[in-house]
């Protein structure tokens, strides 16, 4: 059985972009060299002279959002940049509404009704100040500051996305937040902006303690993939926060087993009979830092840390990471954080920069920022985190992008689920095509099998060796087709990633909503497409995934039944 729905229909191959729209992607080094460069101009009075050996300003002139898909390494046609962002009658019906069960009022849904009401009430008392907003950018009227809006205005970043344009104003004014709104809508720049213009603010710094890392921001992550991108980000928004007679805010990420700390030391010879020196220790025993010359500079002058919580409570409590001047405290994809082995760490964490009454050392106060792409249930956050908080949410949140074209594949049996997969490749040849598995083995099992059919496919999961190798070639486009597990789900940015493929449901609603989120990014041209392909006789698929796919589940058929559509 097979259950089309969203977009126009499944056409089989979609047309193709003109020729002349080719997709170009930028890396890391590219956007930091026409940003230092566009900078230099700046501050020289000029344009400066572009001779023929100059380069073409990359970003061009567009007002939408397609600035935020080039930004990281997602293109856009040269059409896409005059669309606009409608919702056409032919869309999905399952991003009309919530795929979550319905209960009680959830508290962001209470604050986006709140909202609702007052701008309606804005909007009935005239049309005054309008001029003045048409003539001011959209991150200004935020709330940015204006040597910031200029910095990203050169870069092509002219207009907020929604969950930017609702959350930079509350947290400019140092509320704290929980942000929650839907994969690839821009969620890590709508907290990253207002914190490091609030950092780049004189006499905010703070003093710092010789030898130890004294951070203002830390910013905590799940996995490894997910913090790299978020210290590329803050690294781009220190760019342009920047603030002319300040330092620039360093950004030090703490992932990986590799990431060393200390310097090596040079090796001594030392005399016979000499007594070596002991390394000193914590009341836990713990090896302690000695000295100023022993950190890596890069992470004693670090101003924002982003590590995962397990490594920062580590750090804390050998007392190489002081919190005295903290004031921004950040925890990306907090659901997750919440729901998983993190839990106790995370708890602990937000009780001990809390404190008693959430200011520093120099009397700051400590801001925190809750962010989510799914979140069933308030409670567990209001749990672990004792201050008041600012809900703010997207009108997508909860939903899968309106845009997404989904195909469910109700198949029976294993060997009808592999001739699934390999049509479902073969039929979006053109695209890249990220396959997600249920666990480690079975990703490196369908690795073996593609391989067999002469698909070349390489695995990406928690116990993969080259997993960082795998991500970086797909993400290059050196790679077309990667099978991994739900460590892809969250929160990485896959460049032009047309075509996600659901080997087996997903566990979760939450998940579906992640997996399905690695394509349809923010300004990123479509066509989108799911692929589910699902054997509901024999998966135990949970209900509202089940629900979502338009499949009944195997205990809920009657003994004579064999429908699968709802």
């Amino acid at each position: 059985m097979t259950n089309r729905r969203g977009g126009a229909g499944d056409h089989g191959d979609y047309a193709e972009r003109n020729t002349g729209d080719a997709m170009r992607t930028v890396d890391a080094r590219t956007l930091g060299r026409r940003t230092e460069r566009a900078a230099a101009r700046r501050e020289s009075g000029g344009r400066g002279r572009r001779g023929d050996d100059a380069e073409a300003p990359y970003w061009g002139e567009d007002e939408d959002l397609s600035g935020w898909a080039r930004l990281m390494g997602e293109d856009a046609s040269v059409d896409a940049r005059k669309k606009k962002d409608k919702m056409t009658s032919s869309t999905s019906s399952s991003g009309s509404s919530s795929a979550y069960k319905r209960g009680p009022e959830r508290p962001w849904e209470k604050a986006a009704r709140e909202r609702e009401e007052r701008r309606r009430q804005s909007d009935g008392l005239g049309s005054d100040g309008a001029e003045s907003a048409a003539s001011t950018s959209a991150f200004e009227r935020a709330g940015m500051p204006v040597r910031a809006v200029e910095a990203m205005r050169e870069a092509g970043l002219r207009r907020t996305t929604e969950i930017q344009r609702l959350a930079i104003p509350t947290l400019v004014a140092g509320k704290n937040a929980a942000i929650l709104a839907e994969t690839g809508s821009g969620k890590t720049f709508a907290y990253l902006l207002p914190i490091l213009a609030q950092m780049t603010e004189p006499g905010r710094r703070g003093t710092k303690r010789s030898g130890r890392c004294c951070p203002a921001a830390v910013v905590l992550v799940p996995n490894v993939e997910l913090g790299r991108q978020v210290s590329y980000s803050a690294e781009l928004a220190a760019f342009w926060c920047a603030n002319d007679g300040l330092p620039t805010p360093s950004v030090f990420s703490l992932l990986g087993k590799e990431k060393k700390l200390v310097k090596p030391a040079a090796k001594k010879k030392s005399s016979p009979g000499a007594k070596k020196k002991k390394a000193p220790t914590t009341k836990a025993g713990k090896a302690k830092l000695s000295g100023d010359d022993e950190v890596i500079p890069e992470f004693r002058n670090a101003d924002i840390l982003v590590c995962t919580p397990t490594r920062l409570l580590k750090l804390i409590k050998d007392e190489w990471v002081l919190l005295g001047r903290l004031c921004h405290v950040v925890v990306d994809e907090a659901d997750e954080m919440l729901s998983s082995g993190f839990t106790d760490d995370l708890t602990e964490l937000l009780k001990v920069t809390y404190d008693e009454d959430g200011v520093n050392k120099f009397d700051l106060p400590v801001q925190y920022v809750f962010a989510a792409a799914t979140m069933r249930e308030a409670q567990p956050l209001l749990d672990a985190f004792p201050g008041e908080l600012e809900w703010v949410s997207s009108s997508q949140f909860g939903r899968v992008h309106p845009q997404l074209q989904v195909r469910v594949d109700d198949v029976r049996g294993d060997d009808a689920k592999f001739d699934a997969l390999v049509e479902a490749i073969e039929r979006r040849r053109r695209y890249k095509s990220l396959i997600f598995a249920n666990s480690p083995e079975e990703a490196d099992n369908l690795v073996n099998k593609l391989d067999e059919k002469g698909v070349v496919a390489l695995a990406f999961h928690g116990k993969a060796k080259e997993r960082g190798v795998v991500l970086d070639d797909f993400i290059a486009g050196d790679l077309s087709v990667c099978v991994c597990t739900d460590l892809a789900a969250r929160g990485i940015d896959f460049p032009e990633l047309h075509h996600v493929v659901q080997y087996g449901a997903a566990p979760s609603m939450e998940m579906h909503l992640h997996r399905c989120g690695r394509t349809a990014r923010t300004g990123q041209e479509g066509p989108f497409y799911v692929t589910c392909i699902v054997d509901s006789h024999e998966e135990d698929i949970e209900e509202t995934v089940a629900r979502e796919l338009g499949v009944k589940r195997r205990y809920d058929r009657s003994a004579g039944g064999d429908v699968a559509v709802v």
